[in-house]
């Protein structure tokens, strides 16, 4: 694992991706050592925070409650900016696409459209809705059942803002690559990167998480060479691409691996808390 250079800027904020980076795949909770790591480097005055999909509600488990480890981060692809526990930032989805989009996801039986939708202005609560569902579809119920969340069955929610959104694909219906190339037919001005092979991001055209960077790093004083990434996915490609002090852990798709300026270890083997601990070090 490569170490930071002493004469190289010290690095100020740690950001990492969750499932797959911080969240090796089958776990929900980051382990004793990662979250041992992310406070000493709090500690240590370095700031840290998630760089992910998820939206704010839906971190608390991971980070057993903690919420030191999530009030600053970039979150929903980018949608979503925290600093310090505040929000800083935030674009919500069209209702009119994600409409649009329901009705092209509704053929694939067992496909389904997931919208996390913010309910007051602090960014940090929020409902959470399981569209494109037809009735008696087993699949999607227990996509409800095993996320452990609690959703509304129904249509896409009007009046509401909706930053978080999702495509859950049963890929015994269809493969993935058919259900995200009939969505962006459906619905050009929207992407759907994959983080996983039985999901798709929604997020509009051209959108990523670097998109909610600048915000991030004006509202903490932070350049880009201060930080540090780490990411496994396609929806950290860019992040990876961008960020000088950027890291794929060994199990990273090969577009992020290509993309990161460096490698580590397997997110299961604790690479992530090693490399966190490493960069504490350096800043002495």
């Amino acid at each position: 694992m490569p170490r930071p250079k002493r004469e190289d800027p010290l690095i100020k904020l740690i950001l990492a991706d969750m499932d797959g980076t911080l969240l090796p795949f089958g776990s929900r909770v980051v382990s004793e050592r990662t979250h041992s790591a992310i406070l000493s480097a709090l500690d240590a005055g370095i700031a840290f925070g998630p760089a992910s999909g998820r939206d704010y509600a839906d971190l608390a488990d991971a980070f057993d409650g903690d919420a030191r480890c999530f009030s600053t981060g970039i979150m929903a692809n980018g949608k979503k900016v925290f600093s310090s526990g505040e929000l800083v930032f935030k674009k919500t989805l069209s209702t009119e696409a994600l409409v649009k989009l329901d009705s092209a996801v509704r053929p694939y039986a067992g496909t389904s459209l997931w919208l996390v939708a913010d309910v007051d202005e602090t960014g940090k609560r929020c409902e959470q809705f399981l569209c494109a569902v037809e009735p008696g579809d087993e699949f999607a119920l227990e996509v409800v059942k095993d996320s452990g969340r609690d959703m509304a069955l129904g249509d896409v929610p009007a009046n509401r803002d909706v930053i978080t959104a999702g495509i859950f694909v049963n890929v015994s219906s269809a493969p993935t690559e058919v259900v995200r190339s009939r969505c962006k037919e459906a619905c050009p001005e929207l992407d759907f990167p994959s983080p996983v092979p039985f999901f798709l991001d929604v997020v509009p055209a051209g959108w990523s998480k670097v998109n909610g960077l600048d915000a991030l790093l004006s509202s903490l004083g932070v350049t880009l060479d201060e930080i540090a990434f780490i990411g496994d996915s396609e929806n950290d490609v860019t992040l990876l691409e961008k960020v000088p002090n950027s890291y794929a852990v060994a199990g990273a798709m090969p577009e992020a691996k290509a993309a990161a300026h460096h490698l580590i270890g397997d997110a299961a083997e604790d690479s992530v808390a090693k490399l966190i601990e490493q960069i504490v070090q350096q800043r002495g």
